[in-house]
């Protein structure tokens, strides 16, 4: 690609690429861009991110399904 084509970074943990490609489809929806390519990498499943969460903490209602 040609320097003159425009990037953007995003980082939001797991929620990267999914950002990323709705951010390309919103521009392509509204007519900015004619065509784009989003896309991530999905790092956050090698941590084990409920040992952080004190469970004993948390109301009842947090695990509540409905």
């Amino acid at each position: 690609m040609p320097f003159t084509v425009p990037v953007t970074s995003v980082n939001r943990f797991c929620g990267s690429g999914l950002e990323a490609i709705s951010a390309i489809a919103a521009k392509i929806k509204s007519g900015y861009i004619d065509c784009g390519i989003g896309g991530g990498i999905e790092s956050m499943s090698m941590y084990d991110m409920m040992s952080l969460v004190p469970l004993d903490r948390l109301p009842p209602q947090a695990f509540e399904t409905e």
